[in-house]
């Protein structure tokens, strides 16, 4: 069911399944920034070159940059935007805990 996401995720492909998306941008400054915090967006902002993008409801969730490897805000934007995370860190091979939010403790 989730193959065309995985796929496009793993190998850094262009694809568009229901509100998810993967695409690969010249620059980091041409990434449509969607609902992200502006820290988040600063951070985004700093990929120099080409930068492969993961989206969710039109919010960046991940990025691949060659320098810095896959990155992904801790911020959850709803139990979909969750969801899509997971396929990332699955996809990508991504520890469970990259991109959750530290507990508390």
């Amino acid at each position: 069911m989730h193959a065309k996401i995985d796929a496009g995720i793993s190998n850094r492909a262009n694809f568009e399944h229901g509100s998810v998306s993967g695409q690969t941008y010249r620059s980091a400054v041409e990434v449509p920034t969607g609902r992200m915090s502006v820290e988040d967006r600063d951070a985004l902002r700093t990929v120099e070159g080409a930068v492969y993008v993961v989206a969710s409801y039109g919010t960046p969730i991940a990025w691949w940059a060659p320098e810095s490897g896959w990155q992904m805000p801790e911020e959850n934007y709803s139990v979909t935007t969750n969801k899509h995370k997971g396929f990332v860190r699955r996809a990508a091979g991504l520890d469970d805990s990259v991109g959750r939010p530290a507990r508390k403790r």
